[in-house]
Parts: structure tokens; C-alpha cells; sequence
């Protein structure tokens, strides 16, 4: 009985991701037509191709952190960005051009987050310190399976060390993955298949 109880909360919460997802997509302005063609720098030159004006795009990803985080998101995905120096060179704007190609996505390459990055606004003038769940979690009856991203920093995995502590919970890390794991590939979808039938 508590399994399915588990079962209905689980697949309420991703009905809820899901219009989350598609609710966010909906308000995205229509894509831009695709940039020119870029042509190759000549092999000699060793210079920093600053980006080209573009109409203001709040949602666009344009610091330094941001972008030296694409490049080496993109090189892991298999696609050649160049040297990961937080900067848009013609290497990185191929690999985003390729990235956006192979994902169906408008070919501008130009690079913004697939969710809506005012989502931390509410919490900007919210007191910056950490908050003990501690009592809540030990009122958790019946079991759990707690699923973290190998590279979270919200999710610690000293914290899931702690957390698999309580009786009745089962842990789930997903390699190679920041907070929080999507739950989109088989693995991560026989984890938790496993942990609901069983």
C-alpha cells in the first residue's frame, strides 16, 4: 500500500515537472531567424572573436562562468568547442550550432539555459544561510529512494550519507550529473523502476 502511495506521489510530481517543462516553453519568444554563416578564422590567427551585436536577449548566456561551462559541457557531449576559455569563438559557436542541429533547436549559436533563469529571483533577498531539514527528514515514515547527481553542490554526499542513515532508504547517484538528475535515460528510470516494484 505505501509503495503505491509512493507510486501516485512520484508520478504526481512528474505530471507536475512535465507542465512545468512544457508551461515554461510557452512564453519563449518565437526562434530568430539563423545567424549568417560563420567562416573559419585563418589558421594563424591566435586572437579572441568577441561576439558579434545581437539584439538584447535577457536570457542569453554571455558571462565568462557561463560560457567556459558550455564549452566544457559541449566538449564532453563530443562536440569540438575549442579551447574552454570562456569565451564565443568561431570553435564554440560551431559546437553550439551543431549541438543546437542535432537537438532540433533553432541554429543561431548562441547559447541560453533551458529553463527560466529568473527562477532564483524570489529568493534574492532570502536569508544566505543554510537551513537544518534534519527534523523534517526523520519524520519521513516508510521508504525512500533518494536520487543525487554525482556533481550536485546542493545535494552533498556527505548529506546523503547522512540521509541513508534513516531505516527504509534507498540511495540512487547518478554519474557524471549536477542537481538534479532528470530522470530521462534508462538507468536513471530503472532505478527508480526497481525501487517501486520491489
Amino acid at each position: 500500500m505505501r509503495r503505491c502511495r509512493n507510486l501516485a506521489v512520484m508520478l504526481g510530481l512528474l505530471a507536475v515537472g512535465l507542465l512545468v517543462e512544457s508551461c515554461s516553453h510557452a512564453n519563449q519568444p518565437p526562434p530568430q531567424a539563423a545567424a549568417a554563416p560563420i567562416l573559419p578564422s585563418p589558421p594563424v590567427s591566435t586572437a579572441r572573436i568577441p561576439l558579434p551585436p545581437l539584439a538584447h536577449d535577457p536570457a542569453l548566456i554571455t558571462n565568462e562562468r557561463g560560457i567556459l561551462a558550455a564549452q566544457r559541457a559541449l566538449t564532453e557531449l563530443g562536440y569540438n568547442s575549442g579551447e574552454a576559455d570562456g569565451v564565443i569563438g568561431p570553435a564554440t559557436r560551431r559546437a553550439i550550432q551543431a549541438f543546437q542541429k542535432d537537438h532540433a533547436l533553432a541554429e543561431d549559436g548562441r547559447w541560453r539555459p533551458r529553463y527560466d533563469p529568473g527562477i532564483a529571483v524570489n529568493f534574492r533577498d532570502a536569508i544566505a544561510a543554510d537551513i537544518d531539514l534534519r527534523p523534517y527528514w526523520k519524520l519521513v515514515h516508510g521508504p525512500v529512494l533518494v536520487v543525487r547527481g554525482e556533481q550536485s553542490d546542493l545535494l552533498l554526499a556527505e548529506t546523503l550519507e547522512e540521509m541513508r542513515q534513516r531505516p527504509h532508504t534507498e540511495t540512487y547517484v547518478v554519474p557524471r550529473t549536477g542537481h538534479a538528475p532528470m530522470l530521462m535515460d534508462d538507468a536513471q528510470v530503472g532505478a527508480v523502476r526497481h525501487f517501486l516494484l520491489t
